[in-house]
């Protein structure tokens, strides 16, 4: 665990709970104000890319890592790195990176890519 002025010096170096989290959906928010105030990019522009975490990769630039998320009746895949059917009705993720980026700065050939398997979730 981490005191809480550890984590507001340095919130991309520590994960969060987001179940000890009394309202996890303000927290989500917070992290999107604290990405725009930082970079001066306007709260319009900015979309949340969610990933398992992959250790091989390195920790992309306004991220946050959290803990203990779950699935129901699915798990994912280290491996193949994708969700797979699951007999078991809860499985446990590992850390789950939330990265913030600005979609006027993305290449707009690559964010239409159908091959990039992204998945509009709304929220």
């Amino acid at each position: 665990m981490f005191a809480s002025s550890d984590y507001v010096d340095a919130p991309f170096a520590h994960s969060v709970w987001l179940g000890g989290l009394f309202s996890p959906e303000a927290f989500i928010a917070a992290t999107r104000q604290a990405v725009a105030q930082q970079n001066e990019w306007a709260l319009e522009q900015l979309v949340l890319v969610a990933q398992v975490a992959n250790k091989k990769q390195k920790l992309p630039p306004n991220t946050f890592i959290f803990e203990g998320l779950a699935m129901m009746g699915a798990m994912w895949d280290d491996e193949r790195g994708c969700l797979t059917m699951s007999n078991e009705t809860i499985s446990h993720l590992g850390s789950a990176w939330f990265t913030w980026k600005n979609m006027s700065l993305e290449d707009p050939d690559a964010v239409s890519d159908p091959s990039l398997k992204i998945i509009h979730i709304p929220v």
